[in-house]
């Protein structure tokens, strides 16, 4: 490549305010952008203490989606502007706007129409959940409006891109999301002895949990999981991470029920470069959600050779080969999950077997270097004519 490249990438949440694979992905692209010698800056409602090209323009999701509009004079020193998911319409809007049009590739992280899907109400052994006013405003108005916004970001955008092929399909249709640029999460090199040594300061457990209480992930089936292991491996234990469970009061009221509180530890929330000792610590991940891209908590987890039992959803089996690497399970069937857990657990070589192998596959799959390649092409492909033209 003759030029180097200045990319803006616009992002609504950046790592340290949040745990999350979107902001995750942003910040591991921007930071390798700059190793390389390119110019990067992110337009985003997180913030970075010690980089002054993280441009914190709100404070909150929503005032992000006005401000992008307000801040659109961060485009005028670009050559590829890099967005995720519909809360940059407004900035598209002023970029069709102007006389120079600078290229926009779209990052669609997960669809916005399947979490609205996965804010049904759902049911567990007689248990209803999900009938509260919080999951009915997600499914008929916040779900609905940010597809929609999806939607038209979908339609400014030179090149989609999706970060799993369900995803993809999902979106697009399946004819058309077949063949759409899929473009999967990296994970840089890391030091697991490291961690490993770390996690001897921290209690092991059998069980981990990582992710927030929204809805879709379905956090009420964990106190139905953990009480059905402890039924066959009494001292088994659950950590959560990314939440504290007095903050969920129907959460709490479950444990209760079931006899669980005493055997589950919150961690409250931590940065993803925290989680490492946490993952060496426990001996498998439960991911339980309704609808997601492709968790990045995943890759996280398999790096460090951590075995993953997950629903049987969104891009979870674009990673997860069900008993060769992890177990997949239908969803909102505790039992189930519980059943391969208990099988991990007494099994030690079973668990060494899952977790080699899914450490192999973050080494052939997902590394950071395969992905940063990619977005580099495709900022080159679609910059292609403003480059030769500066």
């Amino acid at each position: 490549m003759a030029q180097k490249l200045k990319v803006l990438h616009v992002v609504p949440y950046f790592p340290p305010d949040r745990i999350g694979g979107v902001g995750e992905v942003a910040a591991h692209l921007h930071r390798s952008l700059l190793a390389e010698g390119h110019e990067s800056n992110v337009m985003t409602c997180g913030h970075s203490h010690d980089d002054p090209r993280v441009h914190r323009i709100a404070r909150t999701p929503t005032g992000f989606i006005l401000a992008c509009a307000l801040n659109s004079d961060l485009l005028s020193d670009c050559d590829v502007v890099h967005c995720h998911h519909g809360e940059a319409l407004a900035l598209l809007i002023m970029n069709k706007l102007r006389r120079t049009s600078i290229p926009v590739l779209t990052t669609f992280h997960c669809s916005c129409s399947g979490i609205g899907r996965s804010h049904r109400p759902y049911q567990i052994k007689g248990q209803w959940f999900g009938r509260d006013a919080r999951a009915r405003l997600q499914r008929f108005l916040i779900s609905p409006t940010r597809h929609l916004m999806d939607r038209t970001v979908l339609r400014l955008s030179d090149r989609p891109n999706f970060i799993s092929r369900n995803g993809a399909e999902d979106i697009l249709g399946i004819d058309r999301g077949r063949h759409a640029s899929v473009v999967y999460y990296g994970l840089p090199p890391l030091e697991i002895e490291k961690h490993v040594e770390q996690s001897t300061h921290i209690e092991p457990v059998e069980l981990l949990f990582v992710g927030t209480a929204s809805h879709r992930k379905r956090i009420n089936v964990l106190p139905f999981v953990l009480a059905a292991v402890r039924q066959r491996c009494p001292h088994a234990k659950l950590r959560i991470i990314g939440f504290e469970l007095n903050e969920q009061p129907e959460l709490l009221r479950l444990c209760g029920d079931l006899g669980v509180v005493d055997a589950i530890d919150c961690s409250g929330r931590k940065l993803s470069a925290e989680l490492g000792p946490y993952y060496a610590a426990s001996k498998i991940l439960l991911v339980p959600s309704a609808h997601e891209g492709l968790p990045m908590v995943i890759l996280e987890a398999q790096q460090h050779g951590l075995p993953c039992v997950a629903t049987r959803v969104s891009g979870h089996p674009e990673v997860i080969n069900d008993g060769e690497n992890g177990f997949l399970v239908e969803l909102d069937d505790p039992a189930a999950m519980a059943d391969k857990c208990v099988e991990i657990i007494s099994r030690p070589s079973l668990q060494s077997r899952l977790g080699a192998a899914a450490q192999q596959v973050v080494r052939d799959r997902f590394h950071i270097d395969q992905q940063i390649r990619a977005y580099l092409e495709s900022y080159e492909e679609i910059a292609s004519g403003r480059l030769a033209a500066a």
